[in-house]
């Protein structure tokens, strides 16, 4: 994080989008939850020394699938650094109200990404990549 901050910095780049994972492969625990509470603290304070934004995208997983659940790491971090960058596709594949989301967010959006995706169900899990066009 240091090395991207830094390079963003120099290169004049203002925000850098980090994945709303705390654990990806392995299995999430409060220990990850914590190490990632941790991470993003410090990653927050080094960013606004460097005056560079990060924006965290709304992921395909439920640790960070919603502006709700980032709206309560910007409460705890409380740093103008610190934005969301709402993937529209997660979003609505959990079932959230998009609309509302959004408006719960909008003066902390960064950035916004569309993309198709299959909602997640009782029968199923979801397709977050790979959705045909169409």
């Amino acid at each position: 994080m240091t090395k991207a901050i830094r390079l963003a910095r120099d290169l004049g780049i203002r925000t850098i989008q980090l994945a709303g994972y705390d654990v990806y492969y392995e299995e999430h625990d409060e220990g990850t939850r914590q190490r990632f509470a941790e991470g993003l603290a410090w990653a927050v304070e080094q960013a606004a020394a460097a005056q560079v934004m990060l924006a965290v995208e709304i992921m395909d997983t439920a640790f960070m699938n919603s502006i709700s659940k980032w709206k309560k790491w910007d409460e705890r971090l409380s740093s103008p650094w610190f934005t969301v960058y709402p993937d529209v596709g997660n979003l609505s594949a959990w079932g959230n109200d998009v609309t509302a989301e959004l408006k719960l967010g909008i003066d902390r959006i960064a950035a916004i990404h569309l993309k198709d995706t299959l909602p997640v169900t009782d029968d199923s899990p979801g397709q977050f990549r790979d959705v045909p066009f169409g």
